[in-house]
């Protein structure tokens, strides 16, 4: 059964209620979402979506999209796809006790820095080995989530030093997660600074301002916030540099590492020149087929310290859907039973 809880120094003005499922497995699970994410990542693929789509503005919440449109029938299988059951449903099924936290709201800007996702985890695994009297935690992490598990077991934070939090807990397992970065981030990161270009030209538009012009640069900023946060996960950002697996401390159960492996991967490797700001490796996308989820390669993924068994691709599911994979549900229930 799922349940909602509040938690003191977690829980608050930029974070939902911690989603928990109780069971009676050897050790809880707290799953990390990743950037611009919250805890909807692990409960339904239709509320995931809901929250990638409806972005917060000034004024309040513009829905760019209604889900609930999708139910008229014209969409296919659409409608069945975005009832995808998130992890938190499959691990209670499996009574495998667990918690999904947020250290931020979905889309907030700016996005919570590591220091304070670090801190909120720290608490988040306190809570849990209270709650469910356990030894240790199992950690999992989505995309950027992957990054703050790492960050967690290597740097201090108001909470507790790194050297506790390693003897709490018993394996990591990454999901999609730019170990090495994400070259898409790279991409994201230029497209909003090409946007730049046009800044004179939106701020004489609002010499004319009227509701939908004023809108539309609110929209406008908004969209260069967006992407500039994605430099975050760029290759050879701090931190992506400051969690190398060659860095990592020795756990009881190990790392373990999910790719995405969808029909395109943004690969961002031929070499340009134009007037328009390049990325930092002077590249623009190439698809290649298999390589990568659409956001992160099988490279940067599946870079983790330990052998080959603790490592696999999914196909055919994205940066996006992998986490309502069936196929990764059944390989995370695996690894967490040991």
């Amino acid at each position: 059964m799922l349940d909602f809880v509040e938690i003191e120094g977690v829980t608050g003005e930029r974070q939902s209620a911690l989603a928990v499922v109780e069971g009676d497995g050897p050790y809880p699970v707290i799953l990390v979402h990743g950037i611009m994410d919250n805890l909807r990542r692990w409960i339904t693929q239709r509320e995931a979506l809901q929250r990638a789509l409806v972005l917060p503005e000034p004024r309040g919440s513009l829905p760019l999209f209604d889900c609930d449109h999708l139910r008229s029938g014209r969409f296919g299988n659409l409608p069945r796809l975005l009832e995808g059951a998130g992890l938190l449903p499959r691990l209670a099924e499996e009574e495998i006790p667990a918690v999904a936290y947020s250290y931020q709201k979905p889309f907030d800007l700016p996005v919570a820095p590591m220091e304070d996702a670090i801190a909120k985890l720290h608490r988040t695994i306190l809570w849990a080995l209270e709650r469910w009297g356990a030894q240790r935690v199992i950690l999992v992490g989505h995309s950027r989530g992957g990054l703050v598990c790492r960050h967690a077991l290597l740097y201090d934070s108001p909470v507790m030093p790194a050297r506790r939090a390693r003897r709490l807990v018993d394996r990591s397992i990454a999901i999609a997660t730019p170990h090495r970065g994400s070259r898409f981030a790279n991409l994201s990161t230029t497209v909003g600074q090409n946007f730049g270009r046009f800044e004179r030209l939106f701020t004489l538009l609002e010499s004319f301002r009227s509701t939908r012009r004023s809108r539309f640069l609110d929209w406008f900023a908004r969209f260069q916030a967006l992407t500039a946060n994605f430099s975050l996960l760029a290759p050879g950002s701090e931190e992506v540099s400051r969690a190398k697996s060659s860095d990592l401390p020795t756990l009881p159960g190990g790392y373990y590492a999910i790719a995405g492996c969808s029909a395109t991967y943004f690969r961002c490797e031929v070499p340009v020149i134009g007037k328009l700001r390049l990325p930092p490796t002077g590249t623009i996308p190439e698809f290649i087929d298999g390589q990568g989820d659409m956001a992160v390669s099988l490279e940067s993924a599946l870079d983790i310290p330990d052998p080959s068994p603790h490592r696999t691709r999914i196909r055919p599911y994205n940066h996006e859907t992998i986490t309502f994979s069936p196929r990764v549900h059944d390989t995370l229930v695996h690894w967490i039973r040991g």
